[in-house]
């Protein structure tokens, strides 16, 4: 009698031990490519060896430098200046005499000659009809801030064309320059006769008064 010899059957394969071997290497591989790109990261924030690193925004923006005091300048030293005016014009034998305020506008004191240095008796165009010079010497007379001098100034034997208006007077201070004197009024052509027109014209100022 023959018998059938049956083969042991296999035991079955154990499907919970398979697949944790087979998820082993997956899990290493995406802790291989974690890794990766966390050192990849670390690198692009780090600078290149030898270069110096890149300032923060803060490092760079540089704080606003303390403007210094401004300096405080010399006050400017305040000049003389005068301002000079016809009063009134007066005839006398063939000439005319011109009473002159001359008044210190300026906050300082001002010191004139006692007699003018150079007068002029100029008309509207500016031309000289007649002209005295005289010697600068004596004390000074001192004017103080608003204060009024006066002198009188003569003038004759003045020929040659008409007078353009309005007629003044001109004087020059050795220290302080040229003052025209405002004319009595904007028409006036006042001027003295002409006496002989091959004679030259005359003229003359008194010292100033106070």
């Amino acid at each position: 009698m023959t018998r059938n010899v049956q083969r042991p059957v296999e035991a079955p394969r154990r499907r919970g031990s398979f697949g944790a071997l087979s998820l082993v290497p997956l899990a290493a591989a995406a802790l291989i490519v974690a890794v990766g790109v966390v050192w990849l990261g670390g690198r692009e924030d780090r600078p290149p060896v030898g270069a110096s690193p890149s300032p923060a925004t803060s490092q760079i923006a540089t704080a606003d430098s303390p403007t210094p005091p401004p300096t405080a300048s010399a006050s400017p030293v305040e000049r003389c200046t005068l301002e000079a005016s016809i009063r009134s014009w007066e005839g006398a034998a063939g000439s005319r005499i011109a009473t002159i305020d001359l008044r210190n506008t300026s906050r300082v004191v001002c010191e004139i000659a006692p007699v003018a240095t150079v007068v002029r008796l100029i008309d509207g165009s500016a031309r000289a009809l007649a002209e005295v010079q005289n010697a600068d010497s004596g004390a000074r007379i001192e004017l103080g801030a608003g204060e009024t001098a006066t002198t009188e100034a003569s003038v004759a034997n003045v020929c040659g064309a008409p007078a353009v208006p309005p007629v003044t007077i001109q004087i020059e201070f050795a220290d302080i320059g040229t003052v025209t004197a405002k004319p009595l009024d904007a028409t006036d052509a006042t001027v003295p006769p002409c006496n002989g027109p091959s004679q030259p014209s005359a003229m003359s100022i008194h010292a100033w008064t106070r």
